[in-house]
């Protein structure tokens, strides 16, 4: 069974948690970390759970993480809600490409966070 995990970025404070415990009231978002009480509306928060995977260096892969591929290509971890499943968006292509999350984990040993969308938006910009 995959472990359940999330973490969270809060726009309002531009800061990523861990999550130990959430608590939802009206439109406040309760987050409780180790290091972090956070109150929060629940617009300005993200949300990101855990894929169950884990990249090369042993880091745990979230929603929205960006990683690079053993063949060079550049992705951004997304979840299907159609299907219930992870795809990685490719991010260094002109057109719209996604590749199933599974099928890399499977077949690809080099997998590697580089960052994720929040702290990193510079990552999503596309190369040439």
């Amino acid at each position: 069974m995959r472990e359940i995990k999330f973490r969270a970025w809060s726009s309002g404070r531009k800061e990523m948690a861990e999550v130990e415990s959430i608590h939802f009231k009206g439109n406040a978002v309760y987050l409780i970390s180790k290091y972090l009480r956070l109150v929060a509306n629940l617009d300005e928060t993200e949300l990101m759970q855990f894929t169950g995977q884990k990249d090369m260096n042993g880091k745990e892969v979230f929603e929205e993480d960006i990683l690079k591929l053993e063949n060079g290509d550049f992705g951004i971890v997304q979840y299907n809600n159609l299907n219930c499943n992870y795809y990685i968006q490719l991010i260094n292509y002109h057109f719209n490409v996604a590749i199933d999350f599974k099928k890399v984990f499977s077949y690809q040993s080099k997998v590697e966070i580089i960052g994720n969308k929040y702290e990193n938006p510079e990552l999503l910009e596309v190369t040439e």
